[in-house]
């Protein structure tokens, strides 16, 4: 007995942070047919919890099930548990069917446990040791998630939620990386990322700050003239705080750092200095866009 509750069961690797697999030793196991892996893949998305017979139903046969829907998945279950090699892998808890996974069997779980690591040496500001865990969390990564059930509804959801995950951890992996002075070897990469996900803005500040970080100042300023067209065009929209206060921040950089302080500033704390140029800056902003003529 285990500290499961059940006899021990074979150790298994399952993945799906990429296509749907399942190994034992190393080897990777035939999974049948597609109702089958789309079966398995319902079941490890909610590892060691049951689903109801009602959404896996859904799942196998969209708004059309046959009448012989419930015993069809039966038996879908019955040759999952003897590819998986045990009938306890696969258990019926009511009201549905439950995948038993074990501590370090499933590559969502390793994702997330070395993301979770990265984020507390983040917090702590041990940015080579956020750097690395974040590294080895994306690393488990073989590919989109769920690749090849995209059209069932369920696992289309879950595949968003731990792609959204990963960017983020993206996100933080390059933050950490940007603090430990690497603002020239990641221009490339976020170059790539932010053509792939144009509004996403905190890749956009990330790209800002890494070009003007490495001497690039206009560089980084037209990476935001160039989000913030695409953003009023395509969603009416301007971009949002954080991003607006990056690009002011780079301008007064740029001016503080090429300008003698103007004569009406004389006299004053360096933080009164840059507040006012500060308020100058969102003055004009202001009357270019008041100004500024209606494109074709």
């Amino acid at each position: 007995m285990t500290a499961w509750g059940c006899v021990a069961l074979r150790p298994l690797d399952f993945a799906v942070l990429g296509p749907l697999q399942v190994r034992s030793n190393g080897v990777r196991l035939q999974l049948g047919g597609r109702k089958q892996r789309i079966l398995l893949g319902m079941l490890v998305c909610t590892a060691n919890e049951p689903v109801t017979a009602g959404r896996l139903i859904e799942a196998l046969w969209d708004a059309a099930p046959p009448p012989s829907a419930e015993k069809n998945l039966r038996v879908y279950v019955h040759y999952l548990r003897r590819i998986l090699g045990s009938e306890k892998r696969i258990t019926w808890r009511a009201p549905g069917y439950a995948l038993t996974v074990l501590p370090g069997e499933l590559d969502i779980h390793l994702f997330e446990e070395m993301a979770a690591a990265g984020t507390r040496a983040l917090a702590r500001n041990a940015l080579a040791d956020a750097a690395g865990s974040f590294h080895r969390a994306l690393e488990v990564w073989r590919g989109p998630a769920l690749t090849g059930f995209l059209d069932i509804e369920h696992l289309r959801a879950m595949s968003v939620r731990l792609e959204e995950h990963r960017l983020d951890v993206l996100e933080k992996k390059i933050t950490a990386e940007l603090a430990l002075g690497r603002h020239a070897d990641f221009v490339g990469e976020l170059r790539v990322l932010t053509a792939e996900y144009p509004f996403r803005e905190n890749l956009q500040s990330l790209l800002m700050l890494a070009l003007h970080r490495s001497g690039r100042r206009a560089e980084a300023l037209e990476v935001y003239g160039t989000v913030r067209r695409a953003l009023v065009a395509e969603l009416g929209v301007e971009p949002g705080a954080k991003l607006q206060q990056l690009y002011q921040d780079i301008l007064l950089d740029d001016l503080v750092s090429h300008a003698a302080t103007p004569p009406v500033l004389a006299g004053r704390s360096d933080r009164e200095a840059l507040q006012q140029i500060r308020e100058a800056l969102n003055l004009i902003v202001q009357l270019l866009d008041r100004f500024d003529p209606p494109r074709p």
